[in-house]
């Protein structure tokens, strides 16, 4: 049973949370302001998850990609190591 579980809550954490816990951070975040304002205005609050949308997915991946971005080489040495190195593996 406990094997179960474990598995039942590391699913929706790996669902939920995935690669960026910002992301789910802001979801929920978005969620909550949407759920206010629709308690205590009268103003429509369709437009509070697309305009997250629009805010945290570009976010998103900009920090992904810029955490994969190769490190260039620093020197004549460790660019001549690069191509023979991409050489080796052809």
């Amino acid at each position: 049973m406990t094997r179960r579980l474990t598995a039942f809550v590391t699913f929706w954490y790996e669902f939920i949370v995935g690669d960026d816990w910002l992301v789910a951070v802001g979801v929920a975040c978005a969620l909550a302001l949407t759920c206010v304002l629709h308690v205590t205005t009268t103003v429509p609050v369709w437009w509070v998850l697309p305009a997250t949308v629009l805010i945290v997915l570009p976010t998103s991946l900009w920090r992904m990609a810029s955490r994969q971005l190769p490190k260039p080489p620093t020197d004549a040495t460790s660019a001549r190591t690069v191509v023979s190195v991409l050489r080796i593996r052809e």
